[in-house]
Formats: structure tokens, C-alpha cells, sequence
């Protein structure tokens, strides 16, 4: 498991964590307010919260990380 990260575009961010070579999220906010999860979905069940482009942001930065080890 991974230190959490927080990435951010247009006002959401979005606090993430690798946990065995799969993205979790762990939190997000929206200007409209915050959606914490009890139990972190996966980038993947996160599809429809996040707007798109946050998404592939995030998927980028973690392939990247996964480069870098």
C-alpha cells in the first residue's frame, strides 16, 4: 500500500492510493461538497464521480509511478 495522493483539476480533487497494484479512492471533493467512502472503491467504480479528464489524470500518474519503481 502507497501513501495517499491528492491530484486536482477544475476544482475536484480526488485522494488516492495504490493498494496492491490497484488505484483506491479514498476521498472526493466537489465545490459542491465532499464524498468520503467507508470503503474505497477503485479508479475504475469511480467513472461516473469524477470528471473524465481527472480520471485519466490520476491513471496517468499512476503508470508513471509504476515506471519509476
Amino acid at each position: 500500500m502507497t501513501s495517499p495522493r491528492t491530484t486536482e483539476l477544475d476544482g475536484v480533487t480526488v485522494t488516492w492510493r495504490v493498494d496492491a497494484g490497484v488505484v483506491r479512492v479514498l476521498h472526493v471533493r466537489h465545490p459542491h461538497g465532499p464524498t468520503t467512502f467507508r470503503s474505497p472503491p477503485t479508479l475504475a467504480e469511480c467513472i461516473d464521480l469524477i470528471p473524465r479528464e481527472l480520471w485519466v489524470q490520476i491513471r496517468y500518474q499512476y503508470e508513471q509511478s509504476r515506471n519509476d519503481w
